[in-house]
């Protein structure tokens, strides 16, 4: 008979069921104590957080995910939000659509309607105008080769006028303040 088998019947006539029955040696795990609301990193570099007496992991991108999720219940009036649009009201309004609806038709009544929604358009111009303007600036920034290889492996050298990136940042940002003074933004 094997020793660990005699140490399981050991063990079991002693009425420790639990017990381990071999004796093993090197790796010990180390056992930290972390209290509520606590924050610590594990060897990987992985962030952990403990609340509500949970251990929870931790990443970059949770602060965000929690803006994305929608609540139960409406912040603003308290009613639960269940149906569809509210979701998409939610994205857009952080509110439900009740509460969206309720604002609309006070601006009606109000009268000041019509030049919300010339505000939203207006707004909707300038984001997407200076959308617009980062990607031209990205499109100059990135100007750097001056020979390109071809589909045959020709290699093609196009640096017969001189660019200068300066002078092409001017202009886009020219044209874009020109665009935003004609859009009346």
């Amino acid at each position: 008979m094997q020793d660990n088998n005699i140490r399981r019947i050991k063990n079991i006539l002693d009425g420790n069921y639990t017990a381990p029955n071999s004796i093993s040696a090197g790796y010990e795990k180390d056992i930290q104590e972390h209290n509520e609301g606590d924050v610590w990193e594990d060897s990987n570099g992985k962030k952990f957080i403990k609340k509500n007496g949970i251990i929870k992991s931790y990443s970059k991108l949770s602060a965000i995910r929690n803006l994305t999720k929608m609540p139960l219940v409406c912040p603003q009036c308290g009613q639960a939000m269940t149906i569809w649009q509210d979701e998409k009201m939610w994205k857009s309004q952080r509110k439900c659509f009740s509460c969206v609806v309720n604002e609309d038709n006070q601006r009606i009544i109000d009268g000041t309607q019509k030049q919300y929604a010339e505000n939203k358009i207006k707004q909707n111009k300038k984001s997407w105008l200076d959308d617009i303007e980062v990607a031209c600036l990205d499109a100059v920034d990135g100007i750097e080769s001056k020979s390109f290889i071809t589909e045959l492996g020709d290699i093609e050298d196009w640096s017969g006028g001189k660019l200068d990136k300066n002078k092409l940042r001017e202009n886009v940002k020219e044209q874009i303040k020109d665009l935003k003074q004609k859009l009346d933004i």
